[in-house]
């Protein structure tokens, strides 16, 4: 699904993305934070960008590449560490955490 830009005589008709295209529940065996959501059943964020990257874990996957190929401006890493900064921000000032403790409950309940 391709977002509108701003002014684009699209993004009038288009709607929003599904919760469920936005949230991935499935953060997958190999992932360093398994153990907090699996197991100990604590909320974990995975806060990326994708697509063809195809050096993760490789030889290539160094700063040299990321400055030269993958991300010369580094525009990426600005904007996620903005996005970070932004829900940090908000989790630090919420009042009450948005974390949903009824669904974590029926999936134990279910297992």
């Amino acid at each position: 699904m391709k977002l509108a830009r701003h002014g684009d005589a699209r993004s009038k008709t288009s709607s929003p993305p599904l919760d469920s295209a936005l949230v991935e529940t499935r953060i997958g065996s190999g992932s360093d934070h398994t153990v907090f959501l699996n197991h100990l059943g604590r909320p974990v964020i995975n806060l990326g960008f994708t697509g063809d990257y195809g050096v993760y874990h490789s030889m290539y996957d160094d700063h040299y590449w990321m400055a030269h190929i993958g991300d010369p401006s580094f525009e990426y890493h600005i904007a996620l560490t903005r996005i970070w900064g932004v829900v940090a921000l908000r989790l630090a000032n919420a009042d009450l955490l948005p974390f949903d403790s009824v669904s974590m409950l029926r999936r134990w309940n279910n297992s």
